[in-house]
């Protein structure tokens, strides 16, 4: 299902093309092994995650936020010094086992065209100090996740309860038999 997501969609086929490791949880989209300086002046991996808009549950339409979110530790520049520049937010409960450590905030003037634009720009952020450090690092891996697009509670990819930040609530009723009247 990721896949057929992916090949409807222009800006997550460039980016898996390009070597990001994608995954759909929750009506995130998660981009996992994304290089970053810690204030120790050490490279570690974290997690982008994003919300996710699509169009009829098949393919990604224009970001509805320019904020992104990241599982790790805050990101730092080359001498251990913390990225100021997207400072946004803190500790957050998404949902379906998603909890990020900070959101971050880099608005163009007209908001981000796709998901290839804003993941590509928070990418460069946060991996060009680790990449300083260590030529070698790269956040782009190759790797696929296989049947990484979990439709939880529903039979199709909930972006609205990502979005509406209520993922939380879903995961009460996850398992049950609801029946809604009227």
């Amino acid at each position: 299902m990721l896949q057929q997501l992916i090949n409807h969609s222009p800006d997550l086929k460039r980016l898996q093309d390009e070597g990001y490791e994608l995954e759909v949880k929750g009506g995130y989209l998660l981009i996992h092994h994304i290089p970053y300086v810690t204030h120790l002046r050490e490279v570690k991996y974290g997690i982008l995650v994003s919300e996710l808009s699509l169009a009829n549950s098949q393919r990604t339409i224009k970001p509805s936020t320019h904020v992104i979110n990241f599982i790790g530790e805050y990101p730092c520049n080359a001498d251990g010094s913390i990225i100021t520049a997207i400072q946004h937010s803190n500790q957050q409960n998404l949902g379906n086992g998603i909890v990020i450590n900070f959101s971050f905030s880099n608005k163009p003037q007209s908001g981000y065209a796709d998901y290839y634009e804003k993941v590509s720009t928070y990418g460069t952020i946060i991996s060009s100090p680790a990449k300083s450090i260590d030529p070698l690092v790269t956040e782009k891996t190759f790797r696929i996740r296989e049947n990484s697009i979990d439709t939880d509670v529903f039979q199709y990819i909930d972006t609205n309860s990502g979005r509406a930040k209520i993922n939380l609530i879903n995961e009460k009723v996850k398992g049950q038999k609801i029946a809604i009247i009227g």
